[in-house]
Protein backbone atom coordinates (compact mmCIF):
# COMPACT_ATOMS: atom_id res chain seq x y z
CA UNK A 1 0.00 0.00 0.00
CA UNK A 2 0.83 3.41 -0.88
CA UNK A 3 2.27 5.98 1.96
CA UNK A 4 1.61 9.04 -0.61
CA UNK A 5 -0.12 11.94 0.60
CA UNK A 6 -2.38 12.08 -2.27
CA UNK A 7 -3.56 8.21 -1.88
CA UNK A 8 -6.07 7.42 0.61
CA UNK A 9 -5.37 5.66 3.54
CA UNK A 10 -5.36 1.84 3.32
CA UNK A 11 -5.62 2.18 -0.78
CA UNK A 12 -3.30 1.28 -3.25
CA UNK A 13 -2.27 3.61 -6.03
CA UNK A 14 -4.53 2.12 -8.75
CA UNK A 15 -7.52 0.39 -8.02
CA UNK A 16 -9.19 -1.74 -10.51
CA UNK A 17 -12.90 -1.14 -10.68
CA UNK A 18 -15.77 -2.44 -13.15
CA UNK A 19 -18.52 -0.20 -14.49
CA UNK A 20 -21.80 -2.84 -14.56
CA UNK A 21 -25.16 -2.69 -15.38
CA UNK A 22 -26.85 -4.15 -11.38
CA UNK A 23 -23.91 -3.82 -8.59
CA UNK A 24 -26.18 -5.83 -6.32
CA UNK A 25 -26.58 -9.03 -8.57
CA UNK A 26 -22.83 -8.44 -9.41
CA UNK A 27 -21.87 -8.41 -5.65
CA UNK A 28 -23.78 -10.93 -5.13
CA UNK A 29 -22.33 -13.53 -7.79
CA UNK A 30 -18.58 -12.28 -7.10
CA UNK A 31 -19.89 -13.38 -3.45
CA UNK A 32 -21.11 -16.73 -4.12
CA UNK A 33 -18.52 -17.75 -7.02
CA UNK A 34 -14.97 -16.08 -6.09
CA UNK A 35 -15.47 -15.36 -2.11
CA UNK A 36 -15.55 -12.18 -2.03
CA UNK A 37 -16.24 -10.02 0.79
CA UNK A 38 -18.62 -7.24 0.65
CA UNK A 39 -16.54 -4.00 1.64
CA UNK A 40 -17.48 0.20 1.97
CA UNK A 41 -21.11 0.35 -0.04
CA UNK A 42 -22.69 3.97 -0.77
CA UNK A 43 -26.21 3.98 -2.22
CA UNK A 44 -27.80 6.74 -4.32
CA UNK A 45 -30.74 8.17 -3.03
CA UNK A 46 -33.45 5.59 -4.68
CA UNK A 47 -31.58 3.51 -2.63
CA UNK A 48 -29.83 1.67 -5.27
CA UNK A 49 -26.01 0.83 -5.20
CA UNK A 50 -24.24 3.69 -7.00
CA UNK A 51 -20.23 2.38 -5.59
CA UNK A 52 -19.51 -0.41 -3.06
CA UNK A 53 -16.06 -2.09 -2.83
CA UNK A 54 -15.36 -5.99 -2.19
CA UNK A 55 -12.02 -7.84 -1.43
CA UNK A 56 -11.08 -10.92 -3.59
CA UNK A 57 -8.40 -12.61 -1.12
CA UNK A 58 -5.66 -9.13 -0.84
CA UNK A 59 -7.46 -7.34 -3.65
CA UNK A 60 -9.87 -4.39 -3.15
CA UNK A 61 -12.33 -4.40 -6.68
CA UNK A 62 -14.14 -0.69 -7.41
CA UNK A 63 -17.86 -1.67 -8.39
CA UNK A 64 -20.01 1.17 -9.53
CA UNK A 65 -22.99 1.29 -11.05
CA UNK A 66 -23.34 2.27 -15.02
CA UNK A 67 -25.32 5.36 -14.45
CA UNK A 68 -23.22 7.92 -16.14
CA UNK A 69 -23.53 5.82 -19.39
CA UNK A 70 -25.65 2.96 -18.72
CA UNK A 71 -24.19 1.37 -22.08
CA UNK A 72 -20.69 1.52 -20.82
CA UNK A 73 -19.15 -1.61 -18.78
CA UNK A 74 -16.05 -1.51 -19.27
CA UNK A 75 -12.82 -1.52 -17.01
CA UNK A 76 -12.31 1.63 -14.54
CA UNK A 77 -9.08 2.20 -13.12
CA UNK A 78 -9.32 4.72 -9.92
CA UNK A 79 -5.46 5.92 -10.31
CA UNK A 80 -4.10 8.50 -7.27
CA UNK A 81 -2.08 10.97 -8.44
CA UNK A 82 -0.09 14.02 -6.97
CA UNK A 83 -2.10 16.51 -9.16
CA UNK A 84 -5.32 15.42 -11.06
CA UNK A 85 -5.39 18.35 -13.05
CA UNK A 86 -2.24 18.07 -14.83
CA UNK A 87 -3.22 14.18 -14.95
CA UNK A 88 -5.94 14.96 -16.91
CA UNK A 89 -4.82 17.39 -19.42
CA UNK A 90 -1.87 14.69 -20.33
CA UNK A 91 -4.57 12.12 -20.59
CA UNK A 92 -6.58 14.34 -22.98
CA UNK A 93 -3.56 15.83 -24.85
CA UNK A 94 -3.13 12.28 -25.73
CA UNK A 95 -6.11 11.65 -27.50
CA UNK A 96 -8.33 10.06 -24.36
CA UNK A 97 -12.35 10.62 -24.09
CA UNK A 98 -13.38 13.89 -21.06
CA UNK A 99 -15.65 12.04 -18.83
CA UNK A 100 -15.74 14.26 -15.90
CA UNK A 101 -13.36 17.29 -15.48
CA UNK A 102 -11.68 17.17 -12.42
CA UNK A 103 -14.01 18.09 -9.61
CA UNK A 104 -14.05 18.05 -5.71
CA UNK A 105 -16.37 15.46 -4.96
CA UNK A 106 -18.64 14.73 -1.62
CA UNK A 107 -16.25 11.49 -0.67
CA UNK A 108 -13.08 13.54 -0.07
CA UNK A 109 -11.00 13.00 -3.11
CA UNK A 110 -10.29 15.11 -6.75
CA UNK A 111 -11.32 13.17 -9.50
CA UNK A 112 -11.28 13.61 -13.01
CA UNK A 113 -12.31 10.96 -15.45
CA UNK A 114 -11.44 10.10 -19.21
CA UNK A 115 -11.76 7.53 -21.68
CA UNK A 116 -9.09 5.64 -23.36
CA UNK A 117 -9.45 4.44 -27.03
CA UNK A 118 -10.75 1.43 -25.70
CA UNK A 119 -13.39 3.26 -23.51
CA UNK A 120 -12.29 2.18 -20.49
CA UNK A 121 -12.40 4.79 -17.86
CA UNK A 122 -9.42 6.17 -16.11
CA UNK A 123 -10.53 8.11 -12.84
CA UNK A 124 -7.44 10.22 -11.54
CA UNK A 125 -7.71 10.96 -7.91
CA UNK A 126 -5.92 12.86 -5.46
CA UNK A 127 -7.48 11.99 -1.60
CA UNK A 128 -7.95 15.42 0.38
CA UNK A 129 -9.97 14.13 3.56
CA UNK A 130 -10.54 11.67 5.42
CA UNK A 131 -14.51 11.69 5.87
CA UNK A 132 -16.86 9.25 8.14
CA UNK A 133 -19.29 7.19 6.47
CA UNK A 134 -21.99 9.30 7.92
CA UNK A 135 -20.53 12.95 6.30
CA UNK A 136 -19.86 10.52 2.75
CA UNK A 137 -23.89 9.49 2.68
CA UNK A 138 -24.60 13.57 4.33
CA UNK A 139 -22.60 14.58 1.32
CA UNK A 140 -23.61 12.29 -1.02
CA UNK A 141 -27.08 12.65 -0.73
CA UNK A 142 -26.89 16.51 -1.02
CA UNK A 143 -24.45 15.48 -4.49
CA UNK A 144 -27.34 14.06 -6.02
CA UNK A 145 -29.92 16.48 -5.12
CA UNK A 146 -28.47 19.00 -7.00
CA UNK A 147 -27.35 16.60 -9.84
CA UNK A 148 -31.38 15.96 -9.82
CA UNK A 149 -31.89 19.27 -10.07
CA UNK A 150 -29.85 20.17 -13.27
Amino acid sequence: MSNNSFTRPGYPTVTTGLNVKDPEAYIDWARLTLGAEPGMRFEGPDGKVVHAEICIGDTRVAVDRAARDPETTNALFHVYVPDVNAAYERATAAGAKSKMPPTDMFFGERVGIVADANDNSWAFATFLEALSPEVIQQRGAEFFAKQQKR
